[in-house]
């Protein structure tokens, strides 16, 4: 909506000009088309750099972009924003493939945490300078112009606080990722029903195995292009951990071991998707990922504890041997048949 606004101002920048023939005019069009295009190109970048450098080594990601690239490219491009193409193509609508690219939470949130850059440094701020430009110019009122500085005025302050809560959230938030394999011919002959029906399981997974708040937990949609005769699930657990001494992924591990185990947990997923028989269900990752303060936290202790080891070493190295006093203590202990001949024992000690 913003983009389409500063369309349309553009357009009646340039009906100014052709009126007025003032080049004032001519240079605030000409520098409001540069300042819709050049954050477009911008959030492209970021777009083709994201999905190069990370995207393309996921399968799920890998297969989508495979199938959907120049359709997300040309949404980007008629929304403005490649950030706000992502988050329609990864909005799982009407279940459909096209709508979800599987960009997990972590990865979405660190994305969109960019578009500050793009969106407001190189569009709406200039847009509306040169908004407030055309009215100071003019010397009358005009209804696109206030609404192009009301659009941006309001996406500035509504982006910007966002986004930084957005970023203090994606540097402190930690993350358990699971994957569990479910697998069995069952499995496979219900794969449509499989890939759709998550929402029981999760519902289950939260308040009866692992006991916490389901708007922590993120359950993609399962994946079988990771395994053979079955699917994969991916979770993703994001929360604050403060007990820096333990590592909560055991402790998770531990808990869908014990449903696992007691059978549980495939008797969920049996009634969940219609499975004729019971799926056979292996945990294949259980890993834990600190938040990036947290990463910063351990390698800056590991620096000071790296110097401190060096410098007590140093210190060591600098003494002399003959600084170091020695005292020589003689102990005399009577003589021990057979210890020695002709005499007596005698015991020296070195300090």
């Amino acid at each position: 909506l913003d983009t389409w606004s500063d369309l349309f101002n553009s357009a009646n920048f340039a009906a100014n000009y052709r009126s007025t023939n003032n080049t004032q005019f001519l240079l605030i069009f000409v520098l409001s088309v540069v300042f819709i295009l050049l954050p477009i190109l911008a959030s492209l970048v970021q777009l083709h750099r994201a999905s190069s450098k990370y995207w393309l080594f996921d399968n799920r990601l890998r297969e989508w972009l495979v199938s959907y690239s120049k359709l997300l490219y040309f949404v980007s491009v008629l929304t403005g924003s490649s950030f706000a193409a992502v988050q329609i193509f990864n909005s799982d609508l009407f279940g459909l493939d096209v709508f979800y690219m599987g960009i997990s939470r972590q990865y979405l949130l660190g994305f969109t945490a960019k578009q500050v850059y793009s969106i407001v440094f190189m569009e709406n701020a200039p847009q509306l300078i040169l908004s407030a430009w055309y009215l100071a110019l003019s010397q009358k009122f005009e209804l696109l112009p206030v609404v192009s500085i009301a659009f941006s005025l309001i996406s500035i302050i509504v982006t910007v606080i966002a986004l930084f809560l957005q970023k203090r959230i994606y540097k402190t938030q930690d993350y358990v990722h699971i994957s569990i394999d479910v697998t069995g011919q069952a499995v496979v002959d219900q794969m449509d029903v499989c890939k759709k029906r998550i929402n029981e399981f999760k519902t289950y997974l939260c308040r009866s195995v692992l006991g916490i708040h389901e708007k922590s937990v993120e359950i993609q949609k399962p994946f079988s292009g990771d395994i053979r005769n079955g699917v994969r699930l991916h979770i993703h657990i994001a929360f604050v951990h403060d007990k820096s001494d333990s590592n909560p992924a055991d402790g998770y591990e531990e808990l869908l071991d014990a449903a696992i185990d007691g059978g549980s947990l495939q008797k969920v997923f049996q009634e969940q998707w219609g499975l004729s028989e019971l799926p056979e269900i292996e945990i294949s990752e259980c890993a834990f990922d600190k938040s990036k303060v947290k990463k910063m936290q351990s390698l800056a202790r590991k620096k000071v504890d790296h110097k401190d080891s060096e410098e007590q070493e140093g210190e060591c190295e600098a003494v002399p041997m003959a600084d170091i006093p020695q005292v020589v203590q003689i102990s005399m202990f009577p003589a021990v048949e057979g210890t020695v001949n002709n005499g007596r024992a005698f015991t020296t000690t070195h300090r």
